[in-house]
């Protein structure tokens, strides 16, 4: 009995979870659903060339379980439209000072090559003011 409770309650979660994802992930609210290799999916502004917001979730078995030091480039996700695409050049020398910010972050995907690659698109990426960025007390503190 303690087994189909637990299989209803969390069938009702993911249920739950699954239309809350729906409603925002759309083409209404975006003009391209990325799903980065099933680790974490993108809605893709044209407009911004760049993210609104991505979602994923979050395995503690998974989290720090392998920490990979050695990280891939960033690279132009190609499953976008050239013209809305954002590049690495966007971010280089620019008059903000922007770094490149994750959004799926490096510490969530740390454990295998593939999930680390996926986090590297610059589909993935944000401006990012680089004092926000690489402060001791700021981001950086958040993230670890």
């Amino acid at each position: 009995m303690k087994k189909l409770i637990l299989i209803s309650i969390l069938s009702i979660q993911l249920f739950g979870a699954d239309l809350l994802l729906k409603q925002f992930f759309n083409n209404k609210q975006c003009d391209q659903i990325l799903n980065n290799d099933g680790f974490f999916e993108t809605c893709y502004s044209y407009k911004y060339k760049g993210a609104k917001f991505v979602a994923y979730t979050l395995y503690a078995d998974k989290v720090n379980s392998k920490n990979i030091k050695k990280r891939p480039r960033f690279y132009d996700d190609l499953n976008i439209p050239k013209k809305y695409r954002s590049s690495y050049s966007d971010y280089t020398h620019n008059i903000y000072h922007n770094d490149r910010g994750h959004l799926y972050p490096d510490a969530a995907a740390d454990w295998s090559n593939k999930s680390l690659h996926a986090v590297y698109a610059m589909s993935n990426i944000i401006p990012q003011h680089r004092t926000l960025n690489r402060g001791k007390d700021a981001w950086m503190g958040l993230e670890r």
